[in-house]
């Protein structure tokens, strides 16, 4: 075996080196700690989840607990293990009967992961601030050959609110107008799953990343000035909609804002040419 420093080689070859850049880190070969807190939504709340690294012998000895501080309640602590995640649901409202008996809308959540052990020093703490906000944050508006495609980005959106995009087509009056025609054919591939009077077969919910997608065929639009709102239907069980689409629930002060895209024409969106460039509105 022969040893030999940087500049040993360098001079070896007269300094004619070949240098490899690359943006892949490696892990190193062995390591023991968490990774950052992944947080998702469901039904019921926030889901917290964190991914332990090391062998079976690094955590014989070593737990992870999980808490989540309520503005500035004591912490609440939580964790199941599952192989090697560590996770907790922490509801955003409870109800009794009908009615909702507590809920932390409109709070701060500060969460955090922390690795306890009898020996050793334990790896540093992982932190997550979350503010139960729930909001309509953006709507992307793009078209294909064949459709056109609505992505839309939540803030703190159980998975169970009802959403929807209501398609106006200005009349000959130059007021807005519903255009049925086209709502009749908007495509929610992840449905909202109510059952009741103001279910409908065109909302959709958002995903536990809080995104939402849905889509219409390019087929359905005709001559004309059109434009999308996206608003909320259902949310915890409310769905009193003002006339312009904001939905206000007074009881738990929490107001969802609708979103209202620019104006678009049927000539563009019947149009076969994709545009991938339409931006957000939000």
């Amino acid at each position: 075996m022969v040893a030999a420093t940087e500049s040993e080689l360098k001079d070896a070859v007269l300094g004619d080196c070949i240098g490899l850049v690359t943006d892949t880190v490696l892990p190193p070969a062995h390591a023991f700690g968490i990774s950052p807190i992944a947080l998702s939504m469901d039904r019921y709340g926030v889901r917290t989840e964190v991914t332990r690294f090391g062998t079976a012998s690094d955590w014989k000895d070593a737990r992870v607990g999980l808490t989540c501080t309520v503005g500035d309640q004591p912490p609440i602590p939580g964790g199941k293990l599952v192989g090697d995640h560590v996770s907790e649901t922490w509801y955003l409202q409870r109800w009794q009967g009908n009615t909702p008996r507590d809920h932390r809308w409109n709070q701060t959540l500060t969460f955090k992961a922390e690795v306890t052990r009898k020996k050793g020093s334990p790896p540093a703490p992982q932190t997550l601030t979350f503010t139960a906000k729930p909001a309509l944050a953006a709507l992307k508006v793009t078209w294909d050959t064949e459709r056109v495609n609505f992505v839309g980005t939540t803030e703190a959106m159980l998975t169970t609110a009802g959403l929807a995009i209501r398609c106006e087509r200005r009349g000959e009056g130059g007021a807005w107008e519903e255009a049925a025609d086209v709502i009749e054919q908007i495509t929610c591939p992840r449905k909202y799953r109510q059952e009741g009077p103001r279910t409908s077969p065109h909302w959709g919910s958002p995903e536990a990343d809080m995104t939402f997608v849905a889509w219409v065929s390019r087929s359905v639009f005709t001559p004309g000035q059109y434009r999308f709102i996206w608003h909320v239907t259902m949310f915890l069980g409310e769905g009193d909609a003002l006339p312009n689409l904001d939905l206000e629930i007074p009881r738990i002060d929490v107001r969802i804002a609708a979103l209202t895209t620019r104006e678009y024409s049927g000539a563009e969106l019947a149009s076969s040419m994709p545009n991938p460039a339409e931006g957000n509105h939000g």
